[in-house]
């Protein structure tokens, strides 16, 4: 299996592998002992991904599908797609509380999740024009235009 327009990589430092966002679709999964592609996970329009080390899932912003899809680290597969975003364009974890914010570019909000119930938790106005810019810093999560 080969990996397509590679753009966007998170690594889970429980089963070693890494999970590759390919802007042709779908998420590669990399078995980082053996550098091999193992499997590709369908996910609509991948940018960014994130791990969330807490309930072993991977969340991915699909920017032109406006959905957010949830992957299970420990079986790679593809458990659940969330939808209702306006082009998601980040995505980030947040160690203190647990929570997965979604940058929405196409209406400068930042969607929280709950990250125990993958259940939308709140909506932050942010910016004029919100992409991709963001640095986590110990607990806390900044955003930027």
């Amino acid at each position: 299996m080969a990996v397509f327009s590679p753009y966007e990589a998170a690594f889970d430092p429980d089963n070693g592998y890494i999970y590759v966002a390919n802007l042709g679709g779908g998420v590669s999964v990399i078995d980082g002992s053996k550098n091999t592609v193992i499997t590709t996970i369908p996910a609509s329009s991948p940018v960014q991904l994130v791990y969330n080390p807490s309930n072993k899932y991977t969340y991915t912003a699909g920017h032109n599908s406006n959905t957010l899809s949830i992957i299970d680290t420990r079986t790679n597969t593809l458990i659940g797609t969330l939808t209702g975003f306006q082009d998601p364009t980040g995505v980030g974890y947040n160690s203190a509380n647990g929570n997965i914010y979604v940058g929405n570019q196409g209406t400068n909000y930042v969607s929280i999740l709950s990250g125990s119930t993958n259940n939308a938790c709140n909506l932050l106005r942010i910016c004029e024009y919100l992409y991709k810019k963001h640095v986590k810093v110990s607990t806390k999560t900044y955003i930027w235009d």
